[in-house]
């Protein structure tokens, strides 16, 4: 028989539900309120232990469902802190990411300035200028201009 005090109060789950933003991917409702449930804990024994109360075993009981509302707002502030923290190294690994990026069209734009100036420096090909016109769109993303393929040359 399962213990009853282990499952989420149905109020968790109901905040789980109106904000899909706390599921994290893969987790079922009952898995999302059950992470929150223990974030509350945690929050709660956190607190407890900063007002240097230690925790014991009443402060450390689950909450009934329904219960505790009081306590409610220590779990969401620790969320949102934990939220913060994980939003903030989120945006750190996103920038690394976007640097990488545009290392990479650099590195790519590099190559291509390259490969026309070996094969058709002053682009009088006709197959040149339809590959260019082909590839447009990836060409002004990864920085080509007739300016960048000048000052390429220059550097020759």
């Amino acid at each position: 028989m399962s213990n009853d005090d282990d499952k989420p109060p149905e109020h968790l789950k109901q905040i789980v539900r109106m904000n899909p933003a706390m599921k994290p991917e893969g987790f079922t409702t009952n898995q999302a309120a059950e992470k929150l449930m223990d974030a509350m804990k945690e929050a709660k024994a956190f607190a407890a232990a900063k007002k240097g109360q230690g925790a014991d075993s009443k402060t450390d009981a689950k909450p009934a469902p329904g219960a505790a509302p009081s306590d409610l707002p220590q779990a969401i502030a620790s969320l949102e802190q934990r939220f913060s923290e994980e939003n903030k190294a989120l945006r750190e690994q996103v920038s690394e990411l976007e640097a990488q990026d545009a290392g990479l069209a650099g590195k790519v734009l590099e190559r291509i300035l390259l490969t026309i100036l070996a094969h058709d420096p002053e682009l009088k090909s006709p197959k040149t200028i339809e590959a260019l016109k082909m590839k447009q769109d990836f060409l002004i993303e990864i920085g080509f201009s007739p300016e960048a393929l000048a000052a390429r040359r220059k550097q020759k």
